[in-house]
């Protein structure tokens, strides 16, 4: 190879070193450039987050606040801010009265109720004290009839009515301007009227004290309001096994209220149903019988028509004779029937219009017993015709006066009982 002159290897020297310095001058000015824009990406990274994590700007009062929380100088705000502070605890005060008003409203509210429930336990409570005295008093010295002894009261057992063996009692209910007498033996109950509507309530309950809970003859003297009244209510509360009823012409059936609820009441409870005249007699029990003495006839009258019958029981007996008048009362009379009785139940409340002279002289009563109201709008009983009884002598009852009437049969003697505990007037 050949070889290279020194000039010539200078400038090619020379050359190579500026070739180098050019190549360093553009490998600065790319990295300054590199670096530039690196530069600017981090500062817009920078803004960005920048942006993203900075806080709403605080008020003055909560910097304030959290300066002085931080620093322990709460008191201090406290001070700067008086008349804040004072609203709040106004306001909190205001809070407590009105939550301790509410309270003693409510408290207040009830106290009543409270004061009414000690009252009527202390009412409840002397009462009760009162009541047991008196089972105990009556049951070990007093010995009222009728009152329940402890034995009674604390029974399962439902009460049923009895009556000593061989004893019958005839009680006269009183039920105003009308009448009523339940006859009682030891083996039958027998009902006779049952007064005027809004008697029933009283009639029910007279023999639902009694523990009887079954007629087994009810007897309609005949087909007016103040005998039969009220007769469906008791046929409709009690089973019953006959209802008798005055045998009446056809023209004579009334088409009244009271007598066509009987029938139905009769008919639903399927009691036998029986329209009697004179003759027939009903067996009750040994040594006891009722006799139908009337009507004996046919009458334009339905007081005429009543069922008049002679409860017989040994050596006692009584005489019911419904509403008759002095026209059925003769019939009775010729018709030759054993009238004479111990116990009259007076006919018709002692209108004018019954209890003739002639009729009185043939029954000769002992005792009578006028069913009756008082006062009334028929001037019941007649002074004549109580002046008439008081001639033979009789022993005289009102239910007006006397109230409900019990007599008791031993089939000898006969004892009296009235409700008002008085004598016969």
């Amino acid at each position: 190879m050949p070889k290279k002159s020194p000039k010539t290897a200078v400038k090619e020297s020379t050359d190579s070193a500026d070739k180098t310095k050019k190549g360093t001058k553009k490998s600065t000015q790319a990295e300054d450039r590199k670096s530039d824009k690196a530069t600017k990406k981090s500062d817009s990274v920078k803004e960005k987050t920048a942006e993203k994590t900075e806080k709403p700007k605080k008020s003055d009062k909560e910097e304030i606040k959290e300066t002085d929380i931080a620093s322990g100088t709460k008191s201090d705000y406290k001070a700067r801010n008086p008349e804040q502070e004072k609203k709040k605890l106004f306001k909190k005060s205001d809070k407590a009265v009105k939550k301790k008003k509410f309270d003693d409203d409510e408290e207040n509210q009830y106290t009543p109720y409270k004061k009414k429930a000690k009252i009527s336990f202390k009412g409840f409570l002397i009462s009760f004290l009162i009541i047991a005295l008196f089972l105990t008093l009556n049951q070990f010295i007093l010995h009222i009839p009728g009152v329940p002894t402890w034995e009674s009261v604390f029974s399962d057992e439902t009460p049923s009515f009895s009556i000593p063996t061989g004893e019958m009692q005839v009680h006269f209910i009183n039920v105003g301007q009308g009448d009523s007498a339940l006859i009682v033996t030891e083996d039958k109950t027998i009902l006779i009227d049952s007064g005027e509507t809004e008697y029933g309530k009283t009639v029910i309950e007279y023999i639902e004290k009694l523990g009887i809970s079954k007629l087994d003859i009810i007897i309609g003297s005949h087909p007016h309001s103040d005998h039969i009244g009220s007769m469906s209510q008791v046929v409709d509360k009690f089973d019953v096994d006959e209802l008798i009823l005055p045998k009446m012409t056809k023209d004579m059936i009334p088409d009244t209220d009271c007598y066509t609820n009987l029938i139905r009441s009769a008919d639903k409870k399927k009691a036998k149903i029986s329209y009697v005249r004179t003759g027939e007699k009903l067996e009750i029990s040994d040594g006891c019988r009722i006799d139908i003495l009337a009507p004996v006839s046919d009458y334009d009258d339905l007081n005429n028509y009543s069922i008049v019958c002679k409860l017989i029981h040994g050596e006692n007996s009584f005489l019911f004779t419904g509403d008759i008048e002095t026209s059925a009362e003769y019939d009775i009379v010729e018709s030759g029937a054993e009238l004479n009785v111990d116990v009259l139940k007076v006919p018709h409340h002692g209108s004018a219009t019954s209890s003739s002279y002639k009729f009185l002289k043939t029954v000769r009563p002992t005792y009578i017993v006028i069913s009756v109201g008082s006062p009334n709008d028929y001037g019941h009983p007649n002074k004549a015709v109580y002046d008439r009884y008081k001639e033979f002598n009789c022993k005289r009852y009102r239910t007006d006066v006397n109230g409900s009437i019990v007599f008791k049969s031993d089939g000898v003697k006969l004892t009296i009982e009235t409700e008002n505990k008085n004598s016969h007037v």
